[in-house]
């Protein structure tokens, strides 16, 4: 994520937060399980309507947790394709918004051949597994030579060449209008200014046809000074952007923008804008003090929030996950979930919330966690996250090349779950643009709920799709109380948005 070590973070906590079975807290009333603790360096995942978890290991391998239980045998096996040297390897997944009929995965890795280069593939999944045979959607060119040529051996495999090995971004998702997005890093190409630059696909987000194909209403389609593959680009001026999550209710894209040695920052993203790297690091000039602000004249998107490295539970040094929940507390709903991988000391990661219209009501979730890497929601409301293990950098097995980190064991995903849960869930994972969802849930009782941002009415139903309740004129943020209907069994749900 870096290429400089991540400091440690040391964090404390009041009590209101309650420890868990391992090392990591929690506020009351939410308990973890340990789903397994046998992955190489977990990275993208992505959830099955069904509720089945897929999970990317670096090295090339699919996994599956299918019942809360890891199965043995992996969904896919491309290691043989894979340079994961250092930050390269497989680094995002995606399903297909029709997966249920389609059994489309879509994965962004490094290829070896015919020189070190990211690449976006689709394989079909039949039950559970993978079709080996690969449609390659969109290749990138080779990767650039890093800023300073040659390698000191800091975290870097032998015989490396000068070409990049950090900050590949890796983030995969599927926007509400069915468009796929690739997350891209700057590849150590700082002095250069790539990230600044139309010319190059470095430090950017790309939008694409699920074909890979370029969409033509991509905001630089028709500027004749941008050509070729670079019509793809959808925003830029970003570092290392290495995941990203959707809001299903608006669809507006979050990105988790890995920082240099002062800030990181997390991006409400929009088509065409520019994020400030490398003139900014976060809200601030890049690698400045509190009070040097990014220009205002440059037209630089200020993140939705940035935060320093550091030592106190407001700090960190690796911005990572990505998700939004409707089944946690009512304070929870609506609310975006980003974590911090925290490079180097174990047991220092942490996960946060924040509001997602105003970057406001930031609140600690969980603390304890080591390197965190990932997170997101199931269908049915539970937060997964995935953790590495141990340092960024090699992955062989063993402890990294240059020493500087010790290896803490195998990668781990677990589960958080809220025992007052009201069983509502969250919006369908694959929405149409703009457009309510339908799942069916167990409401549980009577209860309330926060507004997402951007609906104006609720509606729920009977299993035949009769209508049995309704409410209109919503304010987001707000809370809903719900009728004592919600309490008499399985319903389907519908929110209203205002834009519909």
């Amino acid at each position: 994520m870096k290429s400089s070590t991540c400091l440690a973070v040391t964090l404390g906590f009041a009590a209101l937060f309650v420890q868990a079975a391992g090392a990591a807290t929690y506020p009351p009333n939410f308990v973890e399980k340990m789903i397994d603790s046998s992955l190489i360096s977990p990275a993208g995942m992505d959830f099955a309507p069904d509720g089945r978890l897929f999970i990317g290991q670096q090295k090339g391998q699919i996994r599956l947790v299918k019942n809360d239980t890891m199965r043995t045998t992996n969904v896919l096996n491309i290691q043989a394709k894979v340079d994961y040297n250092t930050e390269r390897g497989l680094m995002g997944i995606a399903l297909d918004p029709n997966f249920a009929t389609n059994g489309y995965l879509y994965i962004y890795y490094t290829a070896k051949l015919p020189t070190s280069h990211n690449r976006l593939s689709r394989f079909t999944i039949s039950g559970d597994v993978a079709d080996t045979t690969e449609t390659i959607l969109f290749e990138l060119p080779t990767l650039p030579v890093r800023d300073g040529g040659n390698f000191s051996g800091f975290n870097v495999a032998p015989n490396t060449t000068n070409l990049s090995v950090w900050h590949m971004g890796g983030g995969l998702i599927f926007g509400n209008d069915g468009k796929i997005y690739i997350a891209v890093g700057e590849h150590e190409v700082t002095n250069t200014q790539a990230a600044q630059r139309l010319n190059v696909l470095w430090g950017k987000v790309l939008r694409l046809n699920p074909d890979g194909s370029i969409p033509t209403d991509n905001p630089f389609y028709t500027r004749d000074t941008v050509a070729g593959q670079n019509k793809a680009i959808w925003a830029y001026g970003l570092r290392n952007p290495f995941t990203m999550g959707v809001q299903r209710t608006t669809g507006k894209l979050f990105v988790n923008n890995v920082g240099e040695g002062t800030w990181e920052d997390v991006d409400t993203m929009s088509a065409g804008k520019n994020y400030g790297w490398p003139v900014c690091e976060g809200s601030h000039t890049k690698g400045g003090a509190a009070t040097s602000f990014c220009p205002t004249s440059n037209n630089f998107v200020i993140p939705l929030i940035t935060y320093r490295h550091g030592t106190t539970t407001s700090t960190g040094n690796c911005a990572i996950g990505g998700g939004f929940t409707y089944g946690f507390r009512a304070q929870d709903t609506g609310m975006y979930f980003f974590g911090d991988f925290t490079n180097g000391t174990a047991a220092q990661s942490w996960i946060k919330r924040v509001n997602p219209r105003n970057g406001g009501d930031t609140a600690t979730f969980a603390t304890g966690l080591t390197d965190l890497t990932n997170l997101g929601f199931s269908p049915s409301g539970d937060l997964y996250y995935t953790q590495r293990g141990y340092a960024t950098g090699t992955i062989d097995t063993g402890a990294p090349y240059s020493g500087s980190y010790t290896r803490r064991g195998f990668g781990k995903v677990v589960k958080v779950h809220y025992t007052l849960s009201t069983g509502i869930r969250a919006p369908a994972a694959r929405l149409p643009e703009r457009r309510s969802n339908g799942l069916m849930v167990n409401m549980g009782g009577n209860r309330s709920i926060r507004i997402p941002e951007g609906m104006a009415g609720f509606q729920l139903f009977d299993l035949s799709g009769r209508k049995v309740w309704e409410a209109r004129q919503l304010k987001s943020g707000e809370s809903l109380a719900l009728p004592s209907v919600v309490g008499q069994g399985m319903l389907k749900y519908r929110w209203i948005s205002t834009t519909r």
